[in-house]
């Protein structure tokens, strides 16, 4: 039995429209499973951000709580430079001149204490 013309065009396109069918069934089914993953991946993700935002809060509060102690360090080394500069000018430099003769009394002072302790 022959074929015509037609019917031979008329395989040839049923043949084609399965194809084309079994290739978007397949197309459907992996973009199913992939929206699927994409929406696994959304909840992660809003999770994430809220675990992201609620430790935001807690540094800001965590900064917040250092800014006092910020404080007191910075007026600390400022009260410890006020310190050192009236140390350096008002006792140190006044006192020099005495050095010469104050360390050699105060190293012949020391050396009579310690033969005390040693008797």
């Amino acid at each position: 039995m022959q074929i015509t013309l037609n019917q031979a065009l008329g395989l040839l396109l049923t043949v084609a429209a399965v194809v084309a069918l079994a290739f978007l069934a397949h197309l459907f089914f992996h973009l199913a499973r992939t929206a699927k993953q994409a929406q696994a991946a959304m909840a992660e993700a809003t999770a994430l951000l809220r675990n992201l935002q609620e430790t935001e809060r807690k540094v800001n509060l965590a900064v917040e709580g250092m800014t006092g102690t910020m404080q007191a360090a910075r007026q600390l080394t400022e009260s410890a430079s006020e310190i050192a500069l009236f140390l350096t000018t008002k006792v140190v430099r006044p006192s020099s001149k005495w050095w010469p003769f104050l360390f050699p009394l105060l190293r012949l002072g020391f050396a009579q204490i310690k033969k005390r302790k040693e008797k």
